[in-house]
């Protein structure tokens, strides 16, 4: 999915992110922990893309920006990065 993006805003998807760089090594755990960020970030786009067919503006002010964003982007970008899919 997008586990290596992030968002101009701090979203329910961008928080699973950060979750995501919180267990960036290879014990079990971290594995495990991965596993379920990617889970739950689909979830997260599923549940956005059916609320959008009821409102476009459904979100609209609900979250905050998220100053860390370039920085963000530039971590989940490195080739060692690690995502489970």
């Amino acid at each position: 999915m997008t586990m290596r993006g992030a968002s101009h805003r701090i979203t329910i998807c961008d928080t699973i992110r950060k979750i995501n760089d919180l267990h960036q090594t290879d014990s079990e755990l971290d594995l495990k922990t991965r596993k379920l960020c990617t889970i739950a970030e689909k979830m997260g786009k599923r549940m956005d893309a059916k609320l959008r067919e009821y409102s476009m503006k459904y979100d609209k002010d609900w979250w905050k920006k998220n100053p860390r964003y370039k920085e963000d982007v530039e971590r989940r970008l490195d080739p060692n990065y690690r995502v489970e899919e």
